[in-house]
This record gives structure tokens, sequence and C-alpha cells, in this order.
């Protein structure tokens, strides 16, 4: 009788063992596979897949947030990521002249940001910092190029395609100081909810485009990129609009319907 209860308790531990096997082979698998992940990102000129990318500017975004909300406008670290990112923050001086205020956007490429050009009147720009990796750096003097290309043909090179002031590099990254606009198109939208513009702001923002694109073509130039994320408004004035399309709904619109294309950080010639 004792001989049968102990085999019974024999069989019921390595009962329970084995069921709790493939629990912890699965943790140590975890774990395994958690360093490999980190090596797959830490490496600045390794392509980023889409997924990595969103998760790394999420992570970004958040850091560049706390710097603004605990310093202001105290100079901060001027140091790089582990991804090539510049991460001074506001009241940090580049280039023994701009000193930046606020981030507006953060990309694969990098970070734009507003700064103060203080040889200037204090005057705001638009300074895209481009990260410090190899590629994005020459593909940042291309962009420089083709933009300089655009606005020097004046007309619609100028009044609907972002103007491009002055280019430098510093501390291994390619900065372009543009001309400081309003927000994107998309951004516009987020900040009331995606609520549709009215329908007399898309044809005047689809009449710049079609213009804009056929400016573009005439000399053999595809933008290859065009969307609300590269559209921005030329300031951010709002005011308010009764929608006799919706119910007359009031609804906050651009002020101004006037834009401009920027980013062609992707663009081509097709000769």
């Amino acid at each position: 009788m004792d001989h049968s209860s102990s085999n019974n308790k024999n069989t019921l531990k390595n009962k329970n063992k084995s069921s709790s096997l493939p629990s912890y082979n699965q943790k140590q698998k975890q774990r395994q596979e958690l360093p490999i992940i980190i090596a797959q990102e830490a490496d600045p000129n390794r392509p980023i897949s889409e997924d990595k990318a969103s998760n790394h500017h999420r992570s970004h975004h958040h850091h560049s947030q706390r710097l603004q909300h605990n310093n202001h406008e105290t100079p901060l670290k001027d140091v790089d990521d582990s991804y090539g990112h510049f991460e001074g923050g506001p009241g940090t001086v580049i280039g023994s002249q701009y000193k930046l205020v606020r981030d507006v956007g953060l990309g694969t490429f990098g970070r734009v940001v507003e700064a103060k050009d203080m040889k200037n009147h204090n005057s705001k720009v638009a300074i895209k910092i481009v990260r410090n990796v190899k590629r994005y750096h020459e593909s940042a003097w291309i962009e420089a190029d083709i933009v300089q290309n655009v606005n020097s043909r004046g007309g619609r090179g100028r009044s609907l395609v972002s103007i491009l002031h002055h280019r430098f590099d510093w501390k291994g990254h390619a900065c372009l100081v543009f001309e400081c606009l309003g927000p994107y198109l998309y951004d516009f939208l987020k900040q009331h909810d995606y609520r549709p513009f009215p329908l007399y702001c898309i044809r005047h923002f689809a009449t710049q485009l079609l213009h804009a694109l056929d400016f573009m073509h005439s000399f053999g130039l595809i933008h290859t990129d065009l969307k609300p994320e590269n559209i921005l408004l030329t300031n951010h004035h709002e005011i308010t609009h009764r929608n006799s399309w919706n119910n007359n709904v009031l609804q906050q619109v651009p002020a101004s319907n006037n834009i401009k294309v920027i980013d062609f950080g992707g663009s081509t010639y097709d000769y």
C-alpha cells in the first residue's frame, strides 16, 4: 500500500514537472531572442524595417517631449543617440547661429525643429537635422541640390515649394534651413479630430498641387512622395467656418488655404 502510494506520488510529481517544461523553454527562448533583436536595432547603418522604425520614432518622440517639458530654454546635451539622431533640445545652439525652440517633426531621416536665427533678428526657421549616418547624410545633400534647383527657377518654384535658405554640416549632421511654415495638412486634420476640410479648401489645395506638379514635371522632376504629411499650410492661423454641406456644423479651418510642397528626399529626374 505504501509502495503504491509512493509510486503514485512520483508519477504525479513527474507529470507536474513535465507539464512545466514547455513554459520554461518558451521563456528561455524569448530571453535568447531578445539580445538578437537589440543587436539588429543598434547598428545605425542597417536598414530599419517600417515596424522597427515606427517603434523607434515613438520612443524618440517621447524622449524629445520629456526634454521640452523639463528644460524649455535650458541648453541641453548635444550628443547623438545610438541611431545617429541629434538629441539636443530647446535652447541648444547649432551652427553658431540657430537656437532650437521645439520639435516640429520626426522621421527615419532625423528631426525637423523650429529655431531662431540669432544672426537675422531671431527670425523663425525650420531646420531639418539629418541623422549622423552616411547614407542619410548623402541623401540630404542631394535633396538640397534639388530644392535649390527648384527655388532658383522662381515663380511657382518659390510660391508652391518650401524655400531653402541655407545648408551646413554640423558635427556630422547635414542641416537644411528652410523658411518656417504652418502645420502639415495631416497634422491639421489630426488636431481637429480628422474632420474633413470643407469643399472650398480642398478645391484650393488641389489647384495648387496641380500647378506645383505641372511646374516640376516641366523640367523632368518627379516628387514621388506627395501626401498630406508633405504638404504644409503657409501659417498657423485658423478661422471658424459654418459648413453648409454638413448641417451647418461649425468647424475650425485654415485662415489661408495657401500651401507649399516639402520633402524632396525621394525625388528623381526623368529625362
